[in-house]
């Protein structure tokens, strides 16, 4: 039993997403994509999930989908539930639901250390190491 449940983002969770958006950072560099870039994608219904316990958000991560690829603007995890899968959990859902939705490639730039990265590399994703974003 993992103590959350994973779904679809709906409407009404913004702030909740928000919420954990704003506790879950870790790195000190900033994000690739802003805060408002996650919260438009979110207003178009691009596809999201968010996991909840006891009917809270304790995370969520949310994508940009244009054509067959996909980038995940946001991984957030609320502090206590870190290092118990939750972000693997998430982003599995998020791909199930992109590659039914006919996306081939799924993308994210995260900052070294930033919450989610230790979630992508246990789903599959590869670090490209020697990149410089300008």
């Amino acid at each position: 039993m993992t103590g959350w449940r994973v779904r679809d983002y709906a409407q009404d969770d913004l702030e909740s997403v928000l919420r954990v958006d704003a506790e879950s950072g870790t790195a000190e560099g900033p994000l690739l994509f802003p805060l408002s870039d996650a919260v438009a994608a979110l207003q178009a219904l691009h596809p999201a999930v968010v996991a909840t316990a006891d009917d809270v958000v304790v995370g969520a991560v949310v994508s940009r989908v244009d054509g067959e690829r996909a980038w995940i603007l946001r991984i957030s995890m609320a502090p206590a539930w870190r290092h118990q899968g939750l972000g693997s959990d998430l982003i599995t859902a998020l791909e199930h639901r992109l590659f039914a939705g006919g996306v081939r490639t799924v993308h994210a730039v995260l900052p070294d250390g930033e919450t989610g990265a230790t979630a992508l590399h246990n789903c599959g994703f590869e670090a490209r190491p020697g990149l410089v974003f300008f």
